[in-house]
């Protein structure tokens, strides 16, 4: 128990809080026990706010680390897939039409539409594929999540 007029009342809390992790009374009960820190000066109340505070902070710092490493993977992915464009590695009107055929089939509308990409130009088709890959890829990421 600390002295009333103690000259070191935060380390005299720290102590008898210390006291209570880790040799703690088996025959206490909480009362007591709380009690007995009040009178060390010590607010349960706020220590375990303040516990539920840092334990909800190393919580965010690991889902913002996953988020950024995340980030990090999406914009390899993105790199890659213009690096493929630009290099010719795909062939952006045959994906295209391939997208088409694959969402709409042989309907009267995919023809519609492949007639309008066939007068789009290069760029606005390489940044039409880039989108609907990395789109395909997440989505087949997305599922593949779910299953597990």
């Amino acid at each position: 128990m600390p002295k009333q007029n103690s000259k070191t009342p935060a380390t005299d809390a720290m102590k008898a809080l210390a006291n209570f992790l880790y040799k703690p009374d088996q025959d206490d009960n909480i009362q007591v026990v709380e009690a007995r820190l009040k009178e060390a000066g010590i607010d349960t109340k706020k220590v375990l706010e303040l516990a539920r505070q840092q334990l909800n902070q190393a919580k965010n710092r690991k889902n913002l680390e996953a988020a950024r490493q995340r980030r990090t993977e999406l914009l390899a992915q993105i790199q890659q897939v213009r690096q493929d464009i630009a290099t010719g590695s795909s062939n952006t009107l045959a994906n295209v039409k391939q997208f088409i055929e694959a969402n709409f089939g042989k309907t009267p509308e995919a023809a519609v539409l492949y007639r309008k990409f066939e007068n789009t130009s290069p760029e606005d088709l390489e940044s039409l594929l880039e989108d609907t890959l990395f789109l395909d890829q997440l989505k087949s990421e997305s599922r593949g999540g779910q299953q597990t």
